[in-house]
């Protein structure tokens, strides 16, 4: 026994120095964009010829095709993957999500089609130009059966990527932990992509910074031979690229990836250079012509490689593989989802208002193209609802979800500026079918100035209203308190309305002064209580009052978790009561109810409540409620009226990367009857004056976009009324 123990022990060192004396082949692979489709001619050239793999060495998209390739994916497999994406949707992606601007009780929050923040030593609200979201969502998938930790060298082929310390500028080597986050942190393009946080605490951007051909990290982990692909090795000298913003940074890039290139091009056994200079880094529209630079690279080449193959013929066995082969990785099962767990990957993490429980609808599946296609989408929606950077995935052991959260620290100064439009048809305008109006506006402020913490705001729009208004706040952690003067002109009574085809000039002016205390709670919760003096002179003779002043007190109440119009699910109630003064003491009461409850991940029932007993000045357009009954055109105005309603709304596809829906809904109210437009309304008889009602039915195809809810709607009601409208809110 002990002898044939002895003779096992001989048998195996034996075997372990054969395996040992066999040379080790590297194939090191170059960032380059788009460009990295030619690193595929060079996988099937390898396979083609027998040539093993011993060690895959990547940077940027080097990083993502060598990783594919590492943990089993087939050249054919990985070409199928790539060229088949939307490169649309993959690279239209907002970079972050928009919170909106503080909610105040009935008054449209803003979407801000641009927003510049800045610092006293920074610029820019996001690092990035593009979002990573849709990335991050393909790595989870790409890279599920393999979790997080794991040993690179315990992949079928053992793997390394490159990314860079943004800080320190030290090479950094992924040789351990998560193969999504080391793949995501090699392709930051510096300004395409934002910089990705690791796990150990640094910020990473593009391996290409510091090492675009990281031919000299596989000699330093042992490979006797480097057989190395460079995407950027032919240099575009048209100089008319150099003067646009987008060539100028692809230029400069060029210069500090190719120099650290081309240092090593010597140092490699074989090296094929694709020929790609008159095709951008970012021009992912060209990817057939990419790989047939790369096999016309593989074909200039063939010499050198059938040289290096007759070679290692001498020195180890070669395997010619079946191009059309399912891979190791197809193979392999899904994992099934155990567990789920949150983790907040930003720099400066901030509270999340979710838990797993929005996840958990996983537990117990397998993560195969169909569930991952439902988890994306569902970490697309938190996503919005939250104004994240990114909400994306990766399997952990154990067959945890682990649920990656990130957000932006920004600072608060800001300008921002954006805009609400909508026309239409409808029977229910006065005088014409026809109606049309937008509004522009900006915002800015500047935060925490001086010795005395104190934020200064401006408000501008343009529209229905001209109005500029002027602010300061004393923030006091969740309290602040206010005053601002405001001056404004253009249509602020009834009769001046942009749907009254008989209205007169739109030349009212207003003045406001306002003192305000506000407390708020988690950014979902706000109260308020505003004392303000208004000063309106009215152009209209035919209303008999040329100026009208309003003193008057308004205590409003929001809490909203509801912070898009076509969000699939949140709550919104908001909540105003007024108290002033016209000749006479008026009090008025608002109260208002949305909910949005998920039915599954592509439907959702609402409802809302709407009670409203208005009573400001009645030459005011600010002292009426508009009708939701669809089939009615805005600046349906009335001071008295019940509301409710319901709707159903199913999610559709996505269109350019934005979620698109179909959206039903029944609103049936009771109301005063007379039409402030038309005439000014009499003393009420009663304390509401609800006088008529009408049911309406409608449909909606809605896009949610960065700029707003695009919204295409057509509706009737019982009573005869009926409308066809398109507009952005």
């Amino acid at each position: 026994m002990k002898r044939f123990a002895a003779l096992l022990s001989i048998v195996f060192l034996s075997t372990s120095l054969l395996f040992a004396e066999e040379p080790t082949v590297a194939l090191v692979l170059s960032g380059g964009g788009a460009r990295g489709m030619a690193h595929i001619a060079v996988l099937e050239a390898l396979e083609e010829e027998g040539i093993p793999i011993d060690l895959i060495v990547g940077t940027s998209i080097g990083a993502l095709i060598g990783g594919m390739y590492s943990v089993g994916y087939t050249p054919n497999e990985i070409r199928g993957i790539l060229f088949n994406l939307d490169m649309i949707e993959l690279f239209s992606e907002a970079v972050t999500e928009e919170g909106g601007t503080l909610d105040r009780a009935f008054v449209p929050d803003r979407n801000h089609v641009f927003n510049l923040r800045f610092s006293g030593s920074s610029i820019g609200k996001t690092p990035a130009i593009i979002g990573d979201q849709r990335i991050l969502e393909l790595l989870g998938f790409l890279f599920a059966k393999y979790p997080n930790p794991i040993d690179f060298d315990e992949l079928p082929i053992p793997f390394r990527a490159i990314s860079s310390d943004i800080m320190s500028g030290d090479e950094i080597v992924h040789d351990f932990g998560s193969l999504v986050r080391a793949i995501r942190a090699s392709i930051s393009i510096p300004l395409i992509f934002a910089p990705f946080p690791l796990e150990d605490g640094r910020l990473a951007v593009d391996g290409g910074a510091v090492d675009n051909l990281p031919i000299n990290v596989a000699r330093a982990l042992g490979a006797d031979y480097v057989i190395a692909s460079d995407l950027n090795a032919f240099i575009n000298e048209d100089k008319n690229q150099a003067e646009t913003l987008s060539g100028v940074v692809i230029h400069s890039l060029s210069l500090v990836i190719q120099r650290s290139a081309f240092a090593q091009h010597e140092d490699a056994d074989l090296l094929f250079t694709s020929d790609l200079h008159d095709i951008s880094i970012m021009d992912a529209f060209k990817l057939e012509a990419i790989e047939q630079r790369g096999r016309e690279a593989v074909e200039r080449n063939r010499p050198q490689l059938q040289a290096l193959r007759n070679r290692l013929k001498t020195e180890r066995d070669l395997i010619v593989r079946d191009p059309h082969r399912v891979g190791s990785y197809a193979l392999k099962p899904d994992p099934i989802i155990r567990s789920v767990a949150i983790e907040n990957i930003s720099l400066t993490p901030k509270p999340l208002f979710f838990d797993e429980s929005l996840f958990t609808f996983m537990v117990g599946s397998p993560l195969d193209k169909e569930h991952a296609a439902e988890l994306a989408l569902r970490l697309r929606q938190v996503r919005k609802q939250n104004s994240l950077a990114s909400l994306s995935y990766e399997m952990k052991e154990g067959g945890t979800l682990g649920i990656l959260a990130r957000s932006f620290g920004q600072t608060g100064n800001h300008i921002a500026m954006g805009f609400i439009a909508d026309m239409g048809v409808s029977n229910t305008l006065n005088d014409t079918y026809v109606w049309f109006k937008a509004n522009a506006y900006l915002d800015a402020a500047l935060v925490h100035v001086g010795r005395n913490n104190l934020s200064y705001t401006l408000a501008a729009s343009l529209g229905e209203q001209t109005a500029v208004t002027i602010g300061l706040i004393v923030p006091l952690e969740n309290h602040r308190l206010g005053a601002l003067i405001g001056y404004g002109s253009g249509a602020l009574t009834p009769q001046a309305s942009v749907v009254n085809a008989a209205r007169s000039a739109p030349l009212d002016r207003k003045i406001r002064s306002e003192f305000s205390y506000g407390y708020t709670i988690d950014k979902q919760a706000s109260l308020e209580l505003a004392l303000r003096g208004d000063f309106i002179f009215i152009h209209d003779s035919i209303l008999g009052k040329p100026f009208v002043a309003y003193p008057h007190a308004e205590l409003s109440c929001v809490y909203s978790t509801l912070k898009k119009r076509l969000a699939q699910e949140g709550i919104r109630f908001e909540s105003s009561f007024v108290a002033g003064y016209d000749k006479r003491f008026l009090f008025s009461g608002r109260l208002r109810l949305h909910h949005h409850i998920r039915l599954s991940f592509f439907d959702t029932l609402g409802y809302f409540i709407e009670a409203a007993r208005l009573d400001g000045p009645r030459e005011l357009i600010e002292s009426f409620g508009e009708v939701a009954i669809p089939g009615y055109a805005p600046h349906m105005l009335k001071r008295d009226m019940i509301q409710i309603g319901t709707h159903y709304q199913r999610y559709l596809f996505d269109v350019f990367s934005y979620p698109s829906y179909l959206r039903f809904d029944i609103v049936g109210a009771l109301f005063n009857q007379t039409n402030p437009i038309v005439e000014l309304l009499p003393a009420r008889t009663g304390f509401m004056d609800l006088e008529a009602f009408d049911l309406g039915f409608g449909a909606s195809f809605g896009v949610q976009t960065p700029a707003g809810d695009l919204l295409f709607s057509i509706g009737v009601s019982i009573d005869g009324a009926w409308s066809i409208s398109m507009g952005i809110s």
